[in-house]
């Protein structure tokens, strides 16, 4: 990942290799957030369409109009480097172009920026602290961006005089100020987020434990019972869930004494692949797993294992390195035969089940653009 270039003045920003820089920077983010590239056979490209060569990445623009096959037309493009310098102020040109829809000047970049952020995550967030990974609004992403909470900076002179705020309309000048803030919007866009109940993410395995001593007279058979019992082997299973808990029950009137411990060990799994429609470029990805109690018989929240941030909140399972791997696997959450029933004899009059479980998991990928501040 290398950062954008910096423009100064002038015309710097016509330059060929900033041009490139911004295309591939908005290429690259709609691949992570599940679109296609700009670019297919039989699209229909207006003159002034710029467009990277498919083999050596030279920018370059339409010189007619024409509608594109399967494989490149070099007499109907030429090398952008023809433009550095020229006043393109009046130029009617596209500077984008994606299934029919012209993006025709920098305006239709600043609303695609602002319309896009709302898919990344907001990574300034403590991931600890939360239940589930925030992305941007629009007003944090101005904000992480350094972008006016009024939106992108305009001006009808060059130099800037006076404040005006939003995209470029009719009339506005075109100056270095534009491409600072597209740079900016475009380099927070970083990590993108996929839900365990995402087509993208499965389990890859699952196994569980269960023991119960039953119905018993006296506090000490009811034990004995459950201890002969533990640790039993593990039992495969499709459920996709983390669990550690227990119960002891005591119901004095009755002189019924029961033990039970329940675990549930998994791997969540996850295809990056879905979300991007050419070959995978590199990425970090994160397993967050969600801390919880309120189901699968749990009445009271205990961390058995010690291994959350605390009921309601996510914590880091497994980091996976930058790599340009299409999927990942955890390691097992819970893999464990420790006892999670810390009861013994004699037991107070009690029925509560006591435990965690972690049955949603958050993959989060930081995707290492070309381009980034």
């Amino acid at each position: 990942m290398g950062a954008f270039t910096t423009i100064n003045a002038g015309t710097d920003w016509q330059a060929a290799s900033v041009m490139k820089e911004i295309q591939l920077g908005i290429i690259e983010r709609r691949q992570a957030v599940g679109y296609f590239s700009f670019w297919a056979p039989s699209t229909i490209y207006p003159k002034y369409t710029l467009r990277l060569h498919p083999t050596t990445y030279i920018l370059y623009y339409c010189t007619e109009a024409h509608t594109s096959g399967s494989t490149w037309d070099a007499t109907k493009w030429a090398d952008w480097s023809e433009m550095e310098g020229r006043d393109l102020q009046g130029l009617d040109y596209v500077l984008f172009y994606s299934g029919g829809v012209e993006w025709a000047g920098w305006s239709r970049v600043q609303k695609w920026l602002e319309e896009v952020c709302i898919d990344f995550i907001d990574h300034s967030v403590d991931l600890t602290t939360v239940g589930e990974p925030p992305r941007y609004t629009l007003a944090s992403w101005r904000s992480a961006a350094g972008i006016n909470p009024s939106g992108f900076r305009r001006s009808t002179t060059d130099p800037v005089s006076g404040a005006l705020y939003g995209r470029m309309q009719e009339g506005d000048v075109i100056g270095s100020w534009i491409f600072d803030e597209i740079q900016a919007g475009l380099s927070v866009l970083k990590k993108t987020r996929v839900g365990l109940s995402s087509q993208t993410t499965t389990l890859d395995s699952g196994a569980q434990l269960s023991a119960a001593s039953l119905v018993f007279n006296t506090c000490a058979n009811a034990k004995n019972s459950y201890d002969s019992q533990w640790p039993p082997a593990w039992n495969n299973t499709t459920f996709p869930y983390y669990r550690a808990s227990y119960n002891t029950t005591y119901i004095p009137a009755s002189s019924f004494w029961n033990f039970g411990g329940y675990r549930n060990r998994s791997k969540p799994k996850i295809n990056t692949s879905l979300g991007l429609k050419l070959t995978p470029f590199k990425h970090q990805a994160d397993c967050w797993l969600l801390a919880g109690w309120d189901a699968f018989g749990i009445d009271v929240f205990l961390d058995i294992d010690g291994i959350s941030n605390g009921n309601g909140l996510l914590w880091n399972l497994e980091h996976f390195a930058n790599s340009n791997d299409t999927s990942h696997v955890t390691a097992y959450v819970g893999d464990t035969t420790l006892d999670p029933n810390p009861d013994s004899c004699p037991v107070v009059a009690q029925g509560a089940t006591h435990g965690m479980f972690a049955n949603y998991a958050w993959w989060v990928i930081e995707w290492d653009f070309t381009n980034s501040n």
